[in-house]
């Protein structure tokens, strides 16, 4: 028999033994792009799980015609696109191709409610195995940066989402530094490749992770449906924001994250907002430190107005005590007073004789010498007093000098706060990995904490 006899044969014996159309069900593999004549092929196989290889696989011919008729109803019925990987259920005509010598399926048509029901399926089963290992949630009990100004970008570089997510923080006018990995996000190598690079941006140490990837059918989207991609971001210490597809799809990975966007825009304006947040935090807590201190100085400078006057009205009746005690004195020094007590003084002289006339005498000299004591004490107690009340003001004055926040930081001092603008006064309010704000006399400087090392116990107080 000649080659074509044989081959006219099979065929003829296909044709008789399976004369109508079958639906077949099977994963397509080795998708090749449309010929010149706009046909397209692809092997429709049968997995078996732990192998590698397939266990059974048939070519499958997809005419221009049909193909045309096909792409409109994939699109209309599930937003489905036709590629390696996706479980279909196709209806066709079992052919032999005596011109390729082999034996294939002629695709006629397609069930999108089968392939949309197995792609929802596998989405649920990826969820309810993250849900019964604790992993659905992980993400979402990570720390997240007050100021997440590090951001790790997953996409695919140049694309859509990449250039909306870039265009939205440079415009924000805040100092982002964004760290952009090249992923896959469509086809057989994006899942493997997705969860590379969120291990990599997990490492590198960003505040944020931005997984994003524009809109597109429900078979460009399969990726982030993978359960690989679902362990990947369990597994990542930083707060990843998704922002796949529009508004309502809805993918495995936005459930897993710490957050979901309906878009990669809506994403980066997420970022861009928690910023804004923490700025205008900041300006408040800054703003009501310098009420408290204004007040505080008030409440001084009328205490000191308070003891000001107090000093003058202390000051001002004890000039006046005083004056009044030298006026009794100076009336008791009068000199008609004086001159009736050294007549009665010479008539006494004149009584006593000569010695008790020198008695007389010493003791007006010892009278004067008293008088100009008294005179000379009474004169100083004033001014002794008011020395006082000025050394006391001037001690007020340095003490409220020193209470002044500004005078602490301009000598040295700084003020640590975390990120809720908690003052630090030790190592136990803080954890490892955490940012700290320090405010210095000219500015503020943002830290993470390494390591926590509390002050030894002083020797002084151990018990012997």
């Amino acid at each position: 028999m000649r080659v074509s006899e044989l081959s006219a044969q099979i065929a003829d014996v296909v044709a008789r033994g399976l004369p109508d159309e079958v639906w077949v069900v099977g994963e397509v593999a080795n998708l090749r792009a449309r010929n010149r004549t706009g046909h397209t092929y692809f092997e429709l196989v049968e997995q078996e799980a732990g192998r590698r290889a397939p266990t059974a696989k048939l070519d499958v011919a997809l005419l221009q015609r049909e193909r045309e008729w096909l792409e409109g109803q994939l699109a209309a019925d599930g937003g489905l696109t036709l590629e390696n990987g996706l479980e279909v259920r196709i209806r066709a005509r079992v052919d032999f191709w005596s011109g390729g010598g082999r034996l294939q399926l002629a695709m006629t048509g397609f069930d999108p409610v089968h392939t949309v029901g197995v792609i929802a399926a596998r989405r649920q089963a990826v969820l309810r195995t993250m849900e019964a290992e604790g992993l659905l949630r992980a993400n979402r009990g990570v720390r997240v940066s007050p100021v997440p100004l590090v951001v790790g970008l997953v996409t695919s570089e140049n694309s859509a989402a990449y250039i909306d997510v870039i265009s939205v923080l440079a415009q924000s006018g805040y100092g982002f530094h964004v760290i952009s990995i090249d992923t896959r996000v469509q086809g057989p190598d994006a899942p493997p490749s997705i969860a590379r690079s969120l291990r990599r941006a997990d490492r590198l140490g960003v505040d944020v992770i931005a997984l994003v990837r524009g809109g597109g059918s429900m078979t460009d989207l399969a990726a982030f449906d993978d359960e690989r991609v679902a362990r990947a971001i369990a597994a990542c210490a930083t707060p990843v924001i998704a922002g796949v597809g529009h508004e309502i799809d809805e993918s495995v990975a936005d459930q897993m994250a710490y957050t979901r966007a309906p878009t990669p825009t809506a994403a980066a304006q997420l970022i861009c907002g928690r910023v804004s947040r923490f700025e205008d935090a900041t300006e408040a807590a800054w703003a009501a430190i310098e009420g408290a201190a204004l007040s505080r100085l008030a409440a001084e400078r009328t205490h000191l107005r308070s003891l000001r006057a107090e000093t003058a009205r202390a000051a001002r009746g004890t000039l006046r005590l005083h004056r009044a005690r030298l006026d009794g004195a100076a009336r008791r020094l009068a000199p008609g007073r004086l001159r009736s007590v050294v007549s009665e003084q010479r008539r006494r002289i004149n009584r006593s004789g000569r010695v008790m006339a020198r008695l007389a005498q010493r003791r007006v000299h010892r009278g004067h010498t008293d008088l100009a004591r008294a005179g000379a004490r009474m004169a100083a107690a004033p001014r002794r007093h008011l020395d006082g009340r000025r050394h006391q003001l001037g001690h007020l004055t340095d003490k409220l000098r020193l209470l002044d926040p500004r005078s602490m930081l301009s000598r040295g001092w700084t003020i640590t706060t975390d990120a809720s603008g908690q003052v630090v006064r030790g190592p136990t309010q803080v954890r490892s990995g955490q940012t700290i704000v320090t405010t210095t006399a000219t500015g503020t400087i943002d830290s993470t904490v390494t390591g926590l090392q509390p002050a030894p116990p002083d020797p002084a107080e151990e018990p012997r």
